[in-house]
């Protein structure tokens, strides 16, 4: 009833739409969890090919060195906003 008498808005909707998102959430993760052996495979027959020696790159950006880049540059980012 109160519904009707208040009406549709952002405030009294917004539970709604989190329990929806966390629901379709929990669904997607379920079913992905029951997929994960597939994923597995197929994912290790791709990195086994890229592990391979023509896809190997010398260079001084390892991938240690573009993680801490990446994160130094998301913190600092996030410091100055």
């Amino acid at each position: 009833m109160r519904l009707q008498m208040v009406g549709v808005n952002a405030k009294n909707i917004n539970g709604l739409i989190f329990f929806i998102d966390g629901c379709i959430i929990n669904v997607l993760f379920l079913q992905m969890a029951t997929k994960w052996n597939r994923v597995v495979v197929k994912w290790d027959s791709v990195d086994r090919i890229f592990l391979t020696e023509s896809y190997r790159i010398e260079s001084k950006w390892t991938l240690k060195r573009r993680l801490w880049t990446a994160t130094a540059l998301l913190l600092g980012l996030a410091c100055c906003k």
